[in-house]
């Protein structure tokens, strides 16, 4: 019997996947009816789209009113910031502030900003630092890496990141020919965890179902990993064909959670009845 004595957050890394109707969403949705549909199953959702773009704050506070007021948004770091303008130094504040601007109808219902390194960026706490420094503190932070050199330097990695109670992104992805990628190590740095599923395919990124077994062992993770902290944030990534909200909804209920069967929503909105009762 699974005991967690934190906040459990899992969902999925987006939600807007013309591959998971039939799967995940029925047959008849519009894009437009996705958000709405997935709240109805999941209480948390990573957003992908922050990290490719800047989006216009009128469709950010279109997200923020779909959902219910317990819903969470986690928020990708917009990747010109850590895959561009890292590179050089010519990060501005303004720039950062810009972004945040733009995400702020999120702020109700707002979970940690989710930093993720480019794999070609190798141990270099100067850097890191630097980068750091702009953030506002009002937030809160998850450091993913994506190179190995970071581990290799642990102890002063985790350091940093515990001096400004920046949580470090636990992952499960596929490990290259060059071993360069990190092992899902449990470490914690500050009060919440963050984790995130890629799956472990190494031929094609994202395309993998989960176990069951495995799916057990994580789960036992994450009762460990519980006894730490207060909260813990999970997202499924591996999301080709549906398998992220398969996957979610098989480690909900492995830790003893009440799920909805996604088969059973209607799309029908809330008040209007089936002509089918009156012919």
């Amino acid at each position: 019997m699974i005991i967690l004595m934190a906040k459990i957050h899992l969902g999925c890394s987006g939600w807007s996947y013309k591959d998971w109707i039939k799967t995940f969403y029925p047959p008849r949705i519009k894009n437009n009816q996705m958000l709405d549909f997935y709240t109805k199953v999941f209480k948390t959702c990573e957003i992908n789209t922050t990290f490719y773009q800047i989006p216009k704050k009128k469709f950010v506070a279109n997200w923020a009113e779909k959902v219910p007021e317990n819903f969470v948004f986690a928020v990708k770091f917009y990747k010109r910031f850590t895959h561009e303008l890292l590179k050089d130094k010519s990060i501005s504040q303004q720039e950062i502030d810009f972004y945040f601007d733009q995400i702020s109808p999120l702020m109700p219902r707002m979970g940690p900003v989710l930093i993720q390194f480019p794999p070609s960026l190798k141990y270099d706490l100067e850097t890191l630092t630097y980068l750091i420094s702009f953030l506002p503190t009002k937030h809160r932070y998850v450091m993913e890496f994506r190179h190995i050199s970071w581990l290799k330097h642990q102890q002063a990695t985790l350091k940093i990141l515990e001096k400004h109670d920046i949580a470090y992104c636990i992952v499960d992805e596929p490990h290259d020919v060059h071993d360069n990628l990190l092992p899902p190590d449990l470490f914690v740095t500050t009060d919440f965890c963050y984790i995130r599923w890629h799956g472990l395919n190494p031929n094609h990124w994202y395309d993998y179902l989960y176990s069951e077994e495995q799916l057990k062992k994580w789960a036992q993770k994450i009762e460990s990993l519980s006894e730490n902290v207060s909260e813990i944030y999970g997202y499924f990534n591996n999301h080709l064909n549906g398998q992220a909200p398969t996957n979610c909804l098989q480690l909900l209920q492995l830790l003893g959670k009440k799920v909805t069967n996604p088969k059973k929503i209607s799309l029908r909105p809330k008040g209007q009845t089936s002509l089918g009762r009156f012919l």
